[in-house]
């Protein structure tokens, strides 16, 4: 840091330092503090702070940030990264609303960054982090706004970005989309469109599992061996009733050594292929195979119950929906799945945070 830009910085600080009564930590001061080291006892003192007190500082910051140029940049990374951090915490402890607020705070900061940082390793892990942490609480159209600005900062080209709209898409898709079960002739109601807080139409009202496509298929032709991303894709084709298509993408993936989860969703959703083409031998063989990758997981086990009861298998059904309802075994996949990625949150914070120099 140059010596005029920390003149600069220690100028605009002293008035931030003096609006907040004595002996309380302002964020400049914890952000700071998380910048040095101390990022959980920082974080948890962040929490507390008051949203007016945050907000405002926040706005001087940004201010700061962006007359300070590249001098400033750690600062402002250590801010946006002890903010998101205070919302990830918040939003596990329930305050949804808190947790909100906070990454809005963050993005703030993003965007007061000196130009030759956007784009960049931090600012695309945060967007990346704060767009899945949003979808985990189930806010999608806020989720969706912060992936796209993500991905036009980083100027189109990132599988994982790409991905994760995708996800938000194919999440909204799915729920507009009746996707009706063999022994089932009921339709459920449509959900209506999603908005924005401000009540107008929201950019995932056209949400469509071909959009969703859209995005997988160019994650790949970014990263031609992103295995999350050809999963997903055998999904949305059977969304989209493209049986043979899903089950030629799925299938390598089912085969493969490698991680459990993602064979097992890859049996899971073959499984509900065959199913769908009447094949319920396969689909049982599909099902039985998921259930002994993550065994004691309910989806594959009622699944597999149900396909068993179609063969005219009773007792087979009965033991599988019986295992389905006992207690303890490891947490479902799909259960993550539906939730975007959160199990990757962990891991991307600490990324973010080894960032901040």
């Amino acid at each position: 840091m140059s010596i005029g830009g920390l003149a600069l910085i220690l100028a605009m600080s002293a008035p931030l330092a003096a609006a907040q009564p004595a002996g309380e930590r302002t964020l400049a001061d914890l952000a700071r503090a998380y910048r040095n080291g101390s990022h959980e006892s920082a974080v948890i003192a962040a929490t507390l702070l008051q949203r007016e007190a945050v907000e405002s500082e926040v706005d001087r910051l940004a201010t700061l940030f962006a007359r300070s140029g590249l001098a400033g940049n750690a600062d402002r990374q250590a801010t946006v990264a002890l903010l998101t951090e205070a919302a990830l915490l918040d939003f596990e402890d329930g305050a949804n609303d808190r947790g909100r607020w906070e990454l809005q705070s963050a993005e703030r900061l993003v965007r007061a960054g000196p130009t030759a940082t956007r784009g960049g390793a931090f600012d695309r892990l945060f967007y990346l982090l704060a767009g899945t942490a949003l979808q985990w609480v189930g806010d999608l159209e806020p989720s969706h706004d912060m992936l796209e600005r993500g991905l036009r900062a980083a100027a189109g080209d990132d599988a994982e970005l790409e991905m994760a709209l995708g996800v938000v898409i194919e999440t909204v898709a799915a729920l507009r989309q009746y996707d009706p079960s063999p022994d089932s002739g009921r339709r459920r109601m449509q959900p209506g469109g999603y908005a924005t807080e401000t009540g107008g139409a929201g950019s995932l009202g056209v949400a469509t599992p071909t959009l969703a496509a859209e995005r997988y298929e160019r994650a790949l032709e970014l990263d031609p061996r992103f295995v999350e991303a050809r999963l997903r894709l055998g999904r949305v084709r059977v969304l989209q009733r493209r049986f043979d298509q899903a089950l030629r993408e799925l299938e390598p993936i089912a085969a493969q050594p490698g991680d459990p989860r993602l064979r097992y969703l890859a049996r899971l959703f073959q499984g509900r292929g065959l199913e769908a083409l009447a094949d319920f031998e396969g689909s049982a063989a599909a099902f039985r195979a998921a259930a002994e990758l993550v065994p004691r997981a309910q989806s594959a086990l009622v699944a597999l119950g149900r396909a068993l009861d179609r063969l005219g298998d009773p007792g087979g059904a009965q033991a599988a929906f019986e295992a389905a309802s006992g207690s303890g075994g490891p947490e479902d996949p799909w259960w993550d799945y539906l939730s975007g990625q959160p199990r990757r949150l962990a891991a991307w914070r600490d990324e973010l945070r080894s960032l901040v120099r």
